[in-house]
C-alpha cells in the first residue's frame, strides 16, 4: 500500500470503505428487524415497548420515521429506563412495512 501513488491510494481507500458499508448495511438491517420483531404491546392501540441499546440503531429508526412518515410520532424513551424506548402504533407498523418491503435502503 505505501507503494501506491496518491490517486492509487485514493482509490483503495474509497474502495474498502464501501465495500465495509455494505456489510454494515446488512449487519444493521438485520438488527434493525430484530429490534423490531421484540417489540411488544401491552393492549391493543397501546405504543410499543422494544429495548434498544446500540444509539447508531436508535439513530436510524429515528431518522427513518422522519424520512419516511414525518407527519408520525417518533421513537420516545421510556421514562427510568435506561435502553427501553415507546414507538407509537401507527409509527410502529410503517417501519415495519419499510423494513420488510422490497425496497429497502438505509
Amino acid at each position: 500500500m505505501f507503494q501506491l501513488n496518491e490517486r492509487q491510494s485514493s482509490s483503495l481507500i474509497r474502495n474498502v470503505r464501501v465495500k465495509h458499508k455494505f456489510e454494515l448495511e446488512i449487519e444493521m438491517e438485520n438488527t434493525i428487524r430484530a429490534v423490531l420483531a421484540s417489540a411488544e404491546q401491552e393492549f391493543d392501540g397501546g405504543p410499543y415497548t422494544v429495548v434498544i441499546t446500540s444509539s447508531m440503531i436508535l439513530e436510524e429508526l429515528r431518522q427513518t420515521v422522519t424520512r419516511i412518515a414525518p407527519t408520525l410520532g417518533q421513537i420516545l424513551k421510556v421514562t427510568n429506563a435506561a435502553s427501553v424506548y415507546y414507538i407509537p402504533p401507527e409509527t410502529y407498523e410503517e417501519l415495519m412495512a419499510y423494513y420488510q418491503g422490497e425496497t429497502f435502503t438505509l
